[in-house]
């Protein structure tokens, strides 16, 4: 009763060039002695079972008249998940009679942390159950919002009124109607919908193969409605899977597409639509990029463009992976930390202890912070708070103009140049290498910035930027708890979640690789991998997940963007 995992409808896709589903070469099973080859639910229950969503009590029963329990309906929706993940879910007691050991905890654990169903108010799960129809409805569309189902979005007309609406929860009414209106629920001929009537395995078959758009009637191994598209050497598939759209889209760096950062606005700490960053950018594709703070827009990522650092974010962990492209072109994934310096120069020779390490750049500072910072026009027009000591240099690195104030001043920020300042000195006797660096320094000195990639095989980087985690390496499906650890992932919704996602990966030939699915972590790198990627790692995904192509949405974020990842067609 476990879903397969979406990578499996994907394997021959991936591999072939006929596209055909892994389904069509797999040996067919042996029927289920209680369903009949004539009765009403049979061809629903073989087409959920030949794409691994259901299987029987055992291997030669179905039981289809069986009333369905809310853990069987749990697991028949749960995504494989993978032994790691498997293993964390069934370590958790959420609920009292959820045990470790259980067939179904880690199942029932996992659905609770995707927030399609909960328990009761006395901490039980009740996981032998049966469902009503109520139940099942309020279920159902809830997992379909979640997953961003296309099933509630095909039909517009309101349904009837069923006979026997009194006897419908009120806090399950509006799931009813919804369901009914999708169509993943019927009413019975008499009019009405059996609001308290359990439902069976026979009935949960029907409206499974609703949900996820699954034809009982189609013939086994018959083709999907797949589509292979190329044009201006962008190659595009679109594999429909269980009521969802996968899109792989690949391309190379030699047939003219560069990478690109935008930010929104072309401000650091700023939002904007992702149709009108791709409309502005003239972008061939554009994807979502890395993580960002919702209370202050901050990214959580460093950024590079153009050859300069945009951005230093080296919180959290000091080896993130980094999707890299190099002067010459060519893509890579590294883990690395970026260390920037900041060395003074008098008549052209640089000054004994003039040099600053670690200097950060364009990060938000709070009025106690004392951080060492660079700031550029990226971050905006004025550095943030007051700064005790300032040094403001021009395009060219020449310093201009030297703020020292024992109160702090506000300093403007220069339209081509930058600021390097500290808001609190941290040794007003000018004793210490930051100080003696502000001692110095004069008008007419230079400031040299210099960038050094630590823990990356590539220096000369032109495009970089970092979001995780890793899922490809070395052309296998790649992590675990220990590996996100390290790179700074902990949150179950970014590791485990079954939600909309954004695949970035390099084939071993350099080819670009770019998918979106609404899978979980463990699917998604199984797709990258069978996709042909030597190394991928996941981008930001839920509501920010999107995916262009020459200005045509194939997933459209529900907020609005703070930067993208775009490839430009150059030639």
């Amino acid at each position: 009763m476990k879903i397969r995992s979406i990578i499996t409808v994907l394997l021959a896709a991936v591999l072939t060039a006929g596209l055909l589903p892994v389904s069509a070469a797999a040996a067919p099973k042996d029927p289920f002695d209680d369903v009949k080859e004539n009765s009403w639910y049979a061809p629903y229950v073989y087409a959920l079972r030949e794409q691994g969503v259901i299987e029987g009590v055992d291997a030669r029963h179905f039981a289809p008249q069986t009333e369905l329990t809310r853990a069987q309906l749990v697991t028949m929706l749960t995504p494989e998940l993978g032994e790691e993940a498997m293993a964390v879910y069934a370590g958790k007691n959420r609920y009292s009679d959820v045990k470790k050991g259980s067939w179904y905890t880690p199942y029932v654990n996992w659905a609770s942390d995707q927030g399609w169903i909960a328990g009761y108010e006395d901490g039980t799960f009740r996981p032998d159950r049966a469902l009503t129809r109520a139940e099942a409805a309020a279920i159902l569309v809830k997992y379909a919002q979640k997953t961003d189902s296309s099933i509630l979005k095909t039909r517009e007309e309101d349904p009837e009124k069923v006979s026997d609406d009194k006897e419908i929860p009120d806090w399950a009414r509006d799931a009813v109607y919804k369901s009914l209106k999708a169509g993943l629920f019927s009413g019975y001929p008499d009019g009405t919908f059996g609001p308290k009537r359990p439902i069976t395995r026979a009935e949960i078959s029907a409206v499974l193969c609703r949900l996820y758009e699954i034809d009982p009637e189609k013939e086994s191994g018959q083709e999907e409605e797949e589509t292979t598209v190329t044009e201006d050497g962008i190659t595009h598939h679109s594999y429909p899977v269980l009521g969802t759209t996968v899109d792989v889209v690949s391309f190379h760096p030699k047939d003219g597409f560069e990478a690109d950062v935008i930010l929104a606005n072309d401000r650091l700490y700023s939002s904007e639509a992702a149709s009108s960053m791709v409309k502005r950018s003239g972008a061939a594709i554009a994807v979502n990029g890395t993580y960002f703070n919702n209370s202050d827009l901050g990214i959580l990522s460093s950024l590079v463009r153009n050859e300069q650092v945009l951005r230093i974010e080296n919180a959290h962990s000091q080896a993130k992976p980094y999707f890299v492209v190099d002067t010459e072109g060519n893509c890579s994934f590294q883990n690395m930390t970026i260390r920037q310096t900041a060395t003074l120069y008098h008549d052209g020779q640089p000054v004994p202890d003039g040099i600053l390490e670690d200097v950060g750049c364009n990060y938000l500072l709070s009025e106690e912070d004392g951080t060492r910072m660079v700031y550029t026009r990226e971050y905006g027009d004025m550095v943030p708070g007051k700064m005790e000591a300032a040094v403001i240099c021009d395009e060219n690195g020449t310093v201009t103009e030297i703020v020292d104030s024992w109160y702090g001043e506000e300093v403007a920020i220069p339209e081509e140049g930058f600021v390097l300042c500290e808001r609190h000195r941290r040794d007003k006797e000018y004793t210490t290498k930051w100080e003696t660096f502000f001692r110095d320094v004069a008008v007419g000195d230079m400031v040299a910035l210099s960038v050094y990639y630590e823990g990356s095989e590539v220096q000369n980087i032109r495009t970089a930027f970092c979001a995780g985690p890793t899922i490809v390496k070395d052309g296998l499906p790649y992590g675990d708890p220990k590996t996100y650890a390290e790179e700074g992932f902990s949150d179950a919704k970014i590791l485990y979640g079954l939600t909309a996602r954004i695949g970035l990966g390099v084939k071993e030939d350099g080819t670009i690789v770019v998918v979106s699915a609404t899978t979980t972590l463990f699917g998604l790198s199984r797709i990258m991998a069978l996709a042909g990627c030597r190394d991928a790692m996941n981008l930001d995904g839920g509501s920010s997940a999107s995916l262009y192509i020459n200005g045509e949405a194939m997933a459209t974020p529900v907020r609005k963007l703070t930067h993208m990842i775009v490839f430009q067609k150059t030639k």
